[in-house]
C-alpha cells in the first residue's frame, strides 16, 4: 500500500472514504467534503485498484489540498479492508465514512461535532438523507432523527444509518479494537454499528445533510440477494449477542419475518411476536427506558411489524392474520393505533369483513 505524508498537525475529524473505479461521481463527492463549513479534517481516500481515471483525479485533489490523504492498494482489497486500512491511518478525534458517490451538505459535520461533543454518551452519530438518483434527481426523504434508544433498537434488526451519514469516536474503536469484519462484505457496516453500540449510544440528527445516489453499481442493487442474506448473518448474530437467553428458532423466525423470505404461518407468527416481546422486555431494562420512552419503542415495533405484515401476506389468510392482530394488541399496541388507514385500505381486499372489522378496531 502507498500513500502521501499526513499533515503534522492532529485534526479534528479524520474522513475514510474508500473507492474503486469512481470516476463518473467521485468529483461530486470530494467536493462536498472539501466545502464543509467545519474544515479542521483530514481527508483519507483508499484507492482500492481503481483501472480507470479515478487514481489522476485523487492525485490532482491532493496535489490542491493538503487535507487529501491518499492511500493506495494494489491489488484490490475489498470495501471493509480498505476502509480499516484508513481509520488505522485516522489521526483525528472523530472518524466520519463517506461513499465515493454520495455527497455530504455543507453543515453535516459541524451538525455531528456538535452533537458528539455535548453528548460524551454518545459513540455513533448519523443523520437525515435523502435518496437521489444516478442524474441527482431526489427521489425520497427522510429527515427525521431517531432518540438514542429507537437508534439502537434499529441497530439490531438493520443498519440504523447510511453509512455516508455516519461518525463515530475514534478513541472507542482504537481502545476496543472495533474495526470491520470482511467477513460481512456487503454488510460489514452493519455488524461493525452493532457492535461499537455496545460501547455507547447512538443517534440520528433531524435534518438533510446526506443525499444518497442510487444506480446500477450500487452494492445494494447489484448484489441485493447476496447482501440481504449476509444482512440476516449479521441480525441473527447482532440478537444472540444482545439476547442470549432468547430460544434461537424463534430468533430465526422473527428475521425471516422481517426479510419475508418465507410466507408466515401462524406459527411462524406466533413466534415472532413471542420473540420480539422478549426482546423488548429485556432491551427496555438494559436502557432503563421511562414509560414515555418505552411506548415509543411499542409504537416502533408495531409500525414495523404492520409494514413486514402487508408487504410478506400476512393478511392473505384469514387465519394467519388474525394470530397477527390478536399478538400485535397483547404485545405492543393495538392497530388502530398504528395505521388503521392502512389496514382497511389494503387488508379488506384479502379478509372476511369480521376481520377486517377487527384490525381496523383493535
Amino acid at each position: 500500500m502507498k500513500g502521501n505524508h499526513p499533515h503534522p498537525r492532529q485534526p479534528l475529524i479524520s474522513v475514510v472514504m474508500t473507492v474503486m473505479n469512481e470516476v463518473q461521481y467521485i468529483r461530486l463527492a470530494i467536493e462536498s467534503i472539501l466545502q464543509q463549513s467545519l474544515s479542521d479534517f483530514e481527508f483519507i481516500i483508499i484507492d482500492d485498484g481503481s483501472t480507470d481515471a479515478t487514481p489522476d483525479i485523487l492525485r490532482d485533489y491532493a496535489n490542491r489540498d493538503t487535507r487529501v490523504r491518499i492511500l493506495t492498494n494494489a491489488p484490490n482489497l475489498s470495501v471493509p479492508k480498505s476502509a480499516n486500512i484508513g481509520m488505522s491511518n485516522a489521526r483525528g478525534k472523530y472518524i466520519a465514512r463517506m461513499d465515493a458517490d454520495d455527497i455530504a451538505m455543507p453543515e453535516r459535520f459541524a451538525r455531528q461535532v456538535d452533537a458528539l461533543e455535548r453528548n460524551p454518551d454518545i459513540v455513533l452519530v448519523g443523520t437525515g438523507h435523502e435518496f437521489i438518483d444516478a442524474k441527482g434527481n431526489v427521489k425520497s426523504v427522510h429527515p427525521h432523527g431517531s432518540s438514542t434508544h429507537i437508534f439502537d433498537w434499529i441497530s439490531i434488526f438493520r443498519p440504523p444509518l447510511i453509512q455516508s451519514s455516519a461518525m463515530f469516536r475514534r478513541s472507542v474503536i482504537e481502545q476496543e479494537n472495533l474495526y470491520y469484519d470482511h467477513g460481512f462484505n456487503r454488510a460489514a457496516d452493519f455488524e461493525f454499528w452493532h457492535r461499537l453500540l455496545q460501547h455507547g449510544r447512538g443517534c440520528e440528527i433531524p435534518g438533510i445533510y446526506v443525499q444518497y445516489r442510487t444506480h446500477d453499481r450500487n452494492v445494494s442493487t447489484r448484489f441485493a440477494t447476496k447482501q440481504h442474506e449476509v444482512w440476516q448473518r449479521a441480525a441473527i448474530l447482532n440478537a444472540s449477542r444482545r439476547f442470549p437467553a432468547i430460544d434461537g428458532d424463534k430468533i430465526n423466525d422473527t428475521f425471516c419475518f422481517f426479510q419475508a423470505i418465507e410466507r408466515p404461518t401462524p406459527t411462524t407468527i406466533a413466534n415472532t411476536f413471542d420473540c420480539l416481546s422478549q426482546m423488548e422486555a429485556v432491551f427496555a431494562d438494559q436502557m432503563q427506558l421511562n414509560t414515555q420512552h418505552r411506548h415509543e419503542l411499542k409504537k416502533v415495533i408495531a409500525r414495523s411489524l404492520l409494514t413486514e405484515a402487508l408487504r410478506g401476506g400476512v393478511f392473505t389468510d384469514p387465519q394467519t392474520a388474525m394470530v397477527f392482530i390478536r399478538k400485535i394488541g397483547r404485545h405492543f399496541i393495538p392497530l388502530s393505533q398504528v395505521g388503521a388507514a392502512a389496514i382497511a385500505g389494503r387488508v379488506s381486499r384479502h379478509l372476511p369483513e369480521s376481520v377486517t372489522t377487527r384490525a381496523a378496531g383493535n
